[in-house]
């Protein structure tokens, strides 16, 4: 108890501190060229979310003191019935534009739905004001009598990815364990690449496509062990797909700036001189989810830049996608089991982004609303579960038909019981022929030169 309580007491003392960016020493892998040393430090550009007028803070007085006056950050809110659905101008024409400000109701209070005590169900803000932020409304009509039914969706054709005694995988002869390559690019990326086997069917194949081969960027939860997040990567390489693992810790994610930012553009940089991935696909995991969001962020506040990389992302994939509502939590567990801890380590939590807001929850705010205007604009399919605490079940079934309703492809996958993260062990049948038949469709095993329609 002790050795733990410290613990979280100097990962919240060293979140507190105003310190100096992080720089990593970066070994050059035979595969990729490394461009790190072209990268500017933190501390020389400004930061690009200053300027950024998707992300409103609304905090409202619990008081009716007159001193005591209502306040609003520079950042607004606006309220129309209509969103419009922008023509693409971007090269990949096939994706709808990422969804305006406009899809936004009234702001809620940030962690409303959390289901643990009532203390911590509220953040409360400067002044001892209640901090609130920006969610999306409820999709009007209801899809039947279940919050979470799917039905309305388009469906993959998962069947045929499956294996068992009475059917064979479609998979079956291009899917085994392979030798693997594995280069640290950085302190938050390592490529992890199965090793070329001449003369087979798909190295032939994917000769084909030498200038669109396929890399998956997997974004774990926070804190995973290797051998947990090694089961994840292997649904790709055992595909002879390159997987780029980008790791944030807890620590990241409470100083944006010079951590969870400088990894975003460490990986922006990366896909920018390495153009032989041209089809990329993200695999985000619960708080992983942020990670990648701050990917998007900093693309879209440079894109005269970066914005070329988007359109070769051709895929989605939201493990328990923590939304702002989760992050609390998703913290809270990744440091300790123990409930009392977890629940007195959210009211520190409160504490951090009530006093941290301009260092850090204002980027959390942008970065959820990134997420629910779909800047990445890439088909996407959504893996989550009702029994889940942390990745709110019904905020993920919401998110799912907004995309829907706006002209996104998605698809989606409810479990039953499974926990936080914890599909792909208890459903493991199941998990892995949706994300197998999710790569079909969106063409990337042809790419990774498995050709199922020949």
């Amino acid at each position: 108890m002790t050795m733990q309580g410290s613990g979280v007491l100097v990962l919240l003392q060293a979140g507190m501190r105003s310190g100096a960016s992080c720089s990593a020493k970066v070994a050059a892998p035979a595969c990729s060229r490394n461009i790190f040393n072209k990268v500017p430090q933190s501390g020389e550009a400004s930061n690009p979310l200053t300027n950024s007028s998707s992300s409103t803070h609304t905090i409202h007085d619990r008081t009716s003191s007159p001193s005591r006056i209502q306040r609003k950050s520079t950042l607004t809110l606006h309220h129309k019935s209509t969103i419009p659905l922008q023509q693409s101008t971007a090269p990949a024409a096939a994706y709808p534009s990422p969804l305006s400000d406009d899809i936004y109701d009234h702001p809620k209070v940030i962690n409303e739905s959390l289901p643990h005590g009532s203390k911590s169900n509220v953040i409360i803000g400067r002044n001892g004001m209640p901090l609130q932020i920006r969610t999306l409304p409820k999709m009007p009509g209801v899809f039947g009598s279940d919050p979470y039914c799917m039905e309305h969706l388009p469906k993959l054709d998962v069947n045929r990815f499956k294996s068992g005694p009475s059917s064979t995988s479609a998979l079956s002869m291009y899917c085994y364990q392979r030798k693997l390559h594995i280069d640290k690019i950085s302190k938050y990326m390592t490529l992890i690449s199965p090793v070329p086997e001449e003369g087979t069917y798909t190295q032939v194949q994917r000769k084909q496509y030498k200038d669109a081969r396929p890399l998956v960027l997997l974004y774990p939860w926070l804190m995973a062990h290797d051998k947990h997040v090694a089961k994840y990567t292997r649904l790709y390489t055992d595909l002879g797909i390159d997987v780029l693992r980008v790791n944030i810790t807890p620590l990241d994610l409470l100083r944006p700036v010079p951590r969870a930012q400088v990894a975003a553009r460490e990986v922006l940089e990366y896909l920018l001189a390495n153009t032989c991935w041209h089809k990329l696909l993200i695999h985000g995991l619960s708080v992983g989810a942020y990670g990648f969001m701050e990917v998007m962020t900093k693309m879209e506040a440079h894109e005269d830049r970066y914005l070329s990389i988007r359109p070769r992302f051709i895929g989605q994939v939201w493990d328990s996608p923590c939304d702002l509502p989760g992050l609390k939590e998703g913290v809270s567990r990744s440091i300790t089991n123990n409930r009392i801890l977890q629940i007195k380590i959210m009211d520190a939590l409160d504490w951090f982004l009530e006093f941290r807001y301009e260092a850090a929850t204002r980027h959390y705010v942008k970065t959820q609303d990134m997420f629910h205007k779909n800047y990445c604009r890439a088909p996407s399919l959504f893996l989550y579960s009702r029994a889940d605490p942390v990745s709110v079940p019904y905020i993920n079934t919401n998110l799912a038909n907004w995309w829907h309703k706006y002209g996104f492809e998605v698809f989606a996958k409810v479990f039953n019981e499974s926990g936080h993260v914890g599909h792909f062990p208890k459903y493991k049948l199941e998990y892995t022929s949706h994300v197998h038949a999710f790569l079909h469709h969106i063409g990337m095993l042809r790419y990774a030169g498995i050709n199922l329609d020949t």
